[in-house]
Parts: C-alpha cells; sequence; structure tokens
C-alpha cells in the first residue's frame, strides 16, 4: 500500500511529538526538551529526552528513537503503514484509502480491527436481545455486575451456532482466506466459530480498539475460558484485561490494581476502583508489567488467598520489583473473589480491602510462615529460601538491605546468617548492556559539517552552494548530504522525512543522537561557514598535493612534448594562489 507524500506530511504536521510520547511516558520538561524514563528499557534515571523543536526523541541509554512515525513503530511494534494509519486516525486524517475488508484491498491490520469490532457489535446486540442468551444474562446478573458496566466493558454473547458467524461474515465479503487468519474459528474446523454458547468479553488495546475476545463457557462443554489465539493484533502476554478503560485513572493516580481475571475486573470498576486490570487466562508477565510501568509507579496485586493466588502473587510482585514498580498486595478471604466480596459485604468492604494492603514482603512471609514451622531450623531455612526471589529481584540497595533486616528480625537470627545464605544463593541476573552499534562511525570534519546542517536546515543552502556531493570524501557524510538535497528538491522540512530517506542504521542512529543533544544550537551559521570553507581550504591543498606529486614524479620520456610538464607547474601557481587568497 503506498501513503501519498503530502498525507504523511499532513500527519506529521497535525502531531505533537510531545504529546504522543506523553501517551507513554511521564516527561517533565527540562533545558528546552522534555525527559522521562525510556519506555523501551528498563532505567531509574531519565535518560529519554524530546525535542519539541526537532519533533524527535532519543534515549541516550539504549540509542532508540526517531521521530513520531519512529516511535509508534517501535513502541506499538507496527509496520510503517500500520503505525501512519494509527496517527492519521489520532490526527482526524482521513488518509481516503480502499475500505474493502478483504486484506488485499488495504492493510491486514485494519481490515481486523474492522471485523472486531463488527463481530463485538453483533456479540452485544444478542446478548441484550436473543432468547439464546438468557443464562449469560442471568449470570451477569448473579455475580452483581450492573447493566452500566456490562455496557461499558461491551459484554456479549456468542450463541450455540456453529454455522451463524461464518455465514454472517461472508456476507460483508470477507474472503475464506482472511477470515482463516482472524483467531475467530476453529483451527480444525475452518467454518465452526471458537467462541459458542459463551459469554464474550472484548478485549480491547489502551487505545480502545476491540483486538480479541475472552469467552466464559455456560454449559460445562469445555475449559471455562478461552481467549482470542496470537494474531496481527492480539498478542496475550502483552495485554491486559480492562487497559482501556482503567488507562486514565491508572495515569492520574500513577497506580494500578492488578487482579485475576475478567469478572474481577468488572467488580473492582463497580466498587469504583477504577483502575484494574488482568492478565488473559495466563501467568503476569513482564511485557505486561511493562505496559503497566509506563503510566504507573505502584500497584496493589489482589489475587485470591488460596495456595494458587499466593504463589501468582509471589511471582507478580518479582516481576514488578525487576523493572521498578512498586507493589503491596491486599489480602481476600480464601474461597472468594472481589464480585463474592460485593455480594456478601457491599463495594464498601472491598475498597477497605484495596486501601489496606500489606507490602508484598509482609504477605510473602506470612505466607512461607504459614507453609513452614519457623520454630524449627529447617523451617526456618526453607522461609528464608522461599523469601530469597523476592529479595533478590529488589532494585534498591535500601529496601533489599531494610528486608534482609526484617527477614532476621522476624525470624530471631543474626543478620549475618541471612546475609551470608543471601550473598551464597543469590543469583543476580545479568544485565546486557546497551547494544551496540553495528558500525562505530568516526565524525569526519565533512560528517561534522552535514549533522550541523541537518540540525539547521536553514542555513543548508551554504553548504549545498559551495560544496557537492562529489567534494566530500567521507561515505557518511556523502549519504546524509544527498538526503538532505532529496528533502529540500521535495519540499519536506520535517526531521522525520530526512530520516526515512537515511533508512536504519548507524548514520540514522547518530543523527537523531546529535539533533536531541545541543551541540549544534550555538551560534549554527558560524559553524556551518568556518566548516565548509575548512573542507574548502582542506580539498584544494589535497589537489596541491597531488599536482607537487606528479611534478616531482615527472618523467619526460614517457609524454610525448614537455609542455605537459609546463601545464601541471602552471595549475600548481594558479591553485597556490588561489589558497592564499582563501585563506585571506
Amino acid at each position: 500500500m503506498i501513503i501519498p507524500e503530502e498525507k504523511i506530511q499532513e500527519i506529521k504536521d497535525k502531531i505533537d511529538i510531545v504529546d504522543l510520547v506523553s501517551e507513554y511516558v511521564t516527561l517533565k520538561p527540562k533545558g528546552g526538551q522534555y525527559w522521562g524514563l525510556c519506555p523501551f528499557h528498563d532505567e531509574k534515571t531519565p535518560s529519554f529526552s524530546v525535542t519539541p523543536s526537532k519533533e524527535i526523541c532519543w534515549c541516550f541509554g539504549c540509542q532508540k528513537g526517531g521521530g513520531a512515525i519512529n516511535f509508534i513503530m517501535e513502541i506499538e511494534k507496527l509496520g510503517f503503514v500500520d503505525a501512519v494509519q494509527m496517527l492519521a486516525k489520532k490526527a482526524g486524517i482521513d488518509l481516503e484509502l480502499e475500505k474493502n475488508p478483504d486484506p488485499e484491498f488495504t492493510g491486514k491490520r485494519e481490515a481486523m480491527l474492522e471485523l472486531y469490532k463488527r463481530v463485538c457489535g453483533s456479540f452485544q446486540h444478542i446478548l441484550k436481545n436473543s432468547a439464546s442468551a438468557e443464562a449469560a444474562r442471568e449470570y451477569i446478573s448473579s455475580r452483581g455486575i450492573s447493566d452500566e458496566i456490562a455496557e461499558t466493558f461491551q459484554l456479549g454473547f456468542a450463541p450455540d451456532d456453529i454455522k451463524w458467524l461464518y455465514n454472517f461474515l461472508k456476507k460483508k465479503n470477507y474472503s475464506d482466506e482472511f477470515l482463516k487468519e482472524s483467531g475467530l474459528f476453529s483451527r480444525n474446523y475452518e467454518k465452526y466459530p471458537l467462541f459458542s454458547n459463551r459469554l464474550v468479553f472484548p478485549i480491547f488495546s489502551i487505545r480502545d480498539e476491540v483486538i480479541g475476545f475472552s469467552g466464559r463457557e455456560l454449559g460445562n462443554r469445555g475449559p471455562k475460558y478461552i481467549n482470542t489465539p496470537e494474531t496481527i493484533l492480539f498478542h496475550k502476554g502483552s495485554q491486559l484485561f480492562g487497559i482501556s478503560k482503567s488507562f486514565e485513572q491508572i495515569r492520574k493516580t500513577r497506580t494500578f490494581v492488578l487482579c485475576e481475571g475478567n469478572v474481577d475486573v468488572l467488580a473492582l470498576h463497580q466498587a469504583g476502583i477504577k483502575n484494574s486490570v488482568a492478565p488473559l487466562g495466563t501467568s503476569f508477565t513482564p511485557d505486561q508489567a511493562k505496559l503497566l510501568k509506563r503510566y504507573a509507579d505502584s500497584g496493589v496485586i489482589v489475587f485470591d488467598g488460596d495456595s494458587a493466588g499466593q504463589k501468582a502473587s509471589a511471582k507478580a510482585s518479582i516481576i514488578c520489583e525487576n523493572i521498578g514498580l512498586d507493589v503491596s498486595v491486599a489480602e481476600i478471604p480464601s474461597g472468594t473473589d472481589p464480585a463474592d466480596i460485593i455480594e456478601k459485604d457491599g463495594p464498601e468492604m472491598l475498597q477497605k480491602i484495596v486501601k489496606c494492603p500489606i507490602t508484598s514482603f509482609e504477605y510473602l512471609f506470612k505466607c512461607a510462615k504459614e507453609a513452614n514451622d519457623i520454630k524449627t531450623p529447617e523451617g526456618m531455612e526453607r522461609t528464608v529460601r522461599e523469601l530469597f526471589p523476592y529479595i533478590t529481584s529488589i532494585r534498591s540497595d535500601v529496601k533489599r538491605d531494610v528486608c534482609l533486616n526484617k527477614l532476621a528480625e522476624k525470624l530471631g537470627i543474626g543478620k549475618e546468617s541471612i546475609l551470608s545464605d543471601f550473598l551464597r544463593q543469590k543469583k543476580v541476573p545479568v544485565r546486557r548492556g546497551v547494544e551496540k552499534k553495528e558500525e562505530i562511525i568516526k565524525i569526519s570534519d565533512e560528517l561534522y559539517l552535514m549533522l550541523a546542517g541537518a540540525a539547521n536546515r536553514d542555513y543548508f543552502n551554504i553548504i549545498s552552494s559551495s560544496l557537492g556531493v562529489d567534494d566530500l570524501k567521507d561515505k557518511n557524510a556523502a549519504l546524509l548530504y544527498r538526503a538532505i538535497l532529496d528533502c529540500e528538491d521535495a519540499g519536506e522540512v520535517s526531521v522525520e522525512s530526512l530520516l526515512m530517506r537515511l533508512g536504519e542504521g548507524s548514520l540514522k542512529t547518530l543523527l537523531v543522537e546529535k539533533l536531541s543533544s545541543s551541540q549544534f544550537l550555538i551560534n549554527p551559521e558560524e559553524v556551518i561557514r568556518d566548516s565548509v570553507k575548512t573542507i574548502i581550504l582542506r580539498n584544494m591543498v589535497y589537489s596541491r598535493n597531488e599536482l607537487e606529486l606528479k611534478i616531482k614524479t615527472f618523467n619526460s620520456s614517457e609524454l610525448t612534448s614537455s609542455d605537459e610538464l609546463g601545464r601541471l607547474i602552471s595549475e600548481k601557481l594558479v591553485l597556490d594562489k588561489k589558497i592564499e587568497d582563501f585563506k585571506r
């Protein structure tokens, strides 16, 4: 698919990169730039910058960055076309692309989003209006889910009919090949719907797009829950149920509540706890934690009180500590979930439980104490061993030391013994350093000039009127010169247009890094003029040296006439005068 350049430029003009990045990173202004923790790697000190004047972002830690399109491609893991379409939608720009849902005519991702939106609406209509959905409506009511919450989360129902969905979508002109890739049908029976006789929970992206479904069985004929399989839209390990409905509150409070399942999220929202999310039928993953880390600093874990819930709480606590999220644990009675608490004791009780959590350390020690007899040496040793993975995950040296002290105090043994065991048993994860560039680019005087010209395009005419690409010996300088010249010829003034012309590689990385710094902001015209003069003078001196070498090695026997020697000497004299005049 080809997107017209003028449309891409219109999108760039309307998208403010500070506002865009702020949707993913908490930014603070400093020195004409905005700074925050990098969304692409774990860090404690902000090294991720956004430069509004250049409309670019850059991480000085992991060397990732670029313009708005590059940022969206990287953070959302999208291709170029999908990233442009996403930004166009955000900017309210109609790309005027073919809307035919068949992937032969439009981007698969856009077509898939349209498909899922349509199917979601159908599921919702069936739940509200079909007699076959009576059992689903009764279940929703029995769980204390209000009509308002059901509407907010767009709950639906998939009927017990193996033909309806396929026939419905074929009438909408979807191809068999596209439906096969949609994740809506059985892998073994391609016309049978994946969801049948199930209460359906749409799964939304953080941008409030339907990207998948989670279905709860109502007839005891299969797994209790099934989710959409992996598709171009849906990756279970990196998505969270309820994230789009909770996003604003999470971002506002910088906190989240992590519970076990879909119904728990609904119950918490019903109780007014609107920053609640849940994994999608699997264990909490590092990718899900990183998603939360973009918008929150801390959270509360609200898992079941049984042994499985305790293990899940321990694992989630370790994952969160590993990436710098401070989490505590809210205890709920074993055998109950948030919906049960609302039904039995009302929403006030659930609010109280969530508002009064205990630290992850206290919770994990309590669980270990219940499982082991800490009056015996063996029980103490097991308790210590069970706490070590969590303590090892703590990034703060102070917090880790406090936990070791508390553990020694609670067990009534010397800290030296705890510390000795800890140092002997802990396995410190090897933190991989920043990946090195494929090529370490040496900045020659020519490349320095071109970087200055790229940073100050208003003065590029000084370069182009004095130097041609053939005057540049540095290949990277020549590449950058051509890219800037192409942008000038096409009337493209944005930094991102220049970055796109460079493609991926070390030169682009170097350019973004330099544009994000203040290196070329002081007296740019003077810097460029001086650099141009230096290169012109250097090239003339180089040419004169070549002439001198030819004169010194001149062999008259090889020439038919001695006039050639005279010509070489004459050229050298002319060049000598040019050099002297240029120096003056």
